[in-house]
């Protein structure tokens, strides 16, 4: 009986200094990465720029979809490398279930959201053809640059997820509150953006609430795989509707114009600076904040 006593004990202080270092560390391990990260994935899309005959000087906008393709590949590597370091030696955790990989997609969720993607950036997209925002050019099917397109926003899905909501944001889970941890990562994935081409005060705003829908998504779902899911879709459906993807041109099916930059179509910067997605994100963010509270009380989270 004594023994148990101290078994019992002995767990329990292990178990409450797990809890503390937990809730003390998980910020500071976000603080840690952040620089290994940029500098890593930086480096490596420098070489991904370089073997795929992209000029240094020049921006991503004015390089064909191959050699984007090639450059987030070498990004990819980059962010797979230094995520899976930091979990195994820093958060000493096992790589799947601290990202949240063994939580698969399924069809129903795969047309879920992708239906609920396309039917905002669909609304869009007809509001800005009603009031003469934007005019249909024409239809140009390339069947390899359109593969090529599949596996760059996977691979940009993958990667900005896995570092954002997967390590940052499941680390300030473990630190902050939910509402401030949600805060903290979205205003982290503004800034990896902050630098793109064109940006604006609304696009800034977009990502912001992207940011929040993409972390609601990964807290309601508890898994990586439908967060990567919504982020290519969001980037798939708008670069093929003829838009740019913040600030970055890119092949798409859809050819269109821009009569007139305004802060209604988003000018240069794409639809992610247009005011009416900000109108959508926000209302989506809403719903989503309120299913993720109604399935928190009914103890689903």
């Amino acid at each position: 009986m004594l023994k148990l006593r101290i078994e019992y004990k002995t767990d329990y202080v292990n178990g409450l200094k797990k809890s503390i270092y937990m809730k003390t560390k998980g910020w500071q391990r976000v603080l840690l990465i952040i620089i290994p990260y940029l500098i890593i994935v930086g480096l490596l899309e420098f070489v991904g720029m370089v073997l795929a005959g992209v000029p240094i000087k020049n921006t991503v906008s004015n390089s064909t979809i191959c050699q984007d393709l090639i450059v987030v590949v070498f990004g990819a590597i980059g962010t797979l490398t230094i995520i899976s370091f930091f979990i195994k030696c820093v958060d000493n955790e096992n790589i799947s279930s601290s990202l949240k990989l063994t939580k698969w997609i399924n069809f129903r969720g795969v047309g879920i959201c992708s239906f609920c993607i396309l039917f905002i950036l669909g609304i869009v997209f007809i509001l800005l053809k009603i009031f003469d925002e934007i005019e249909f050019i024409d239809f140009d099917f390339n069947g390899t640059k359109l593969l090529a397109s599949i596996f760059l926003f996977v691979l940009v899905a993958i990667s900005e997820e896995l570092i954002i909501r997967g390590y940052i944001l499941k680390n300030l889970l473990q630190s902050f509150s939910i509402e401030i941890a949600l805060l903290l990562s979205s205003i982290l994935f503004v800034l990896m953006h902050l630098f793109n081409p064109e940006i604006s005060w609304i696009g800034i705003i977009n990502l912001f609430f992207a940011g929040i829908i993409l972390g609601l998504i990964y807290m309601i779902t508890d898994s990586i795989w439908y967060p990567i899911l919504a982020h290519f879709f969001w980037n798939f459906f708008q670069t093929h509707l003829g838009f740019n993807i913040s600030g970055q041109n890119s092949y798409s099916l859809i050819n269109i114009i821009i009569n007139e930059k305004s802060v209604f179509n988003g000018g240069q910067f794409g639809i992610e600076g247009s005011i009416l997605s900000a109108f959508m994100l926000i209302i989506s963010s809403i719903i989503l904040f309120l299913v993720f509270q109604k399935k928190k009380r009914l103890n689903l989270i």
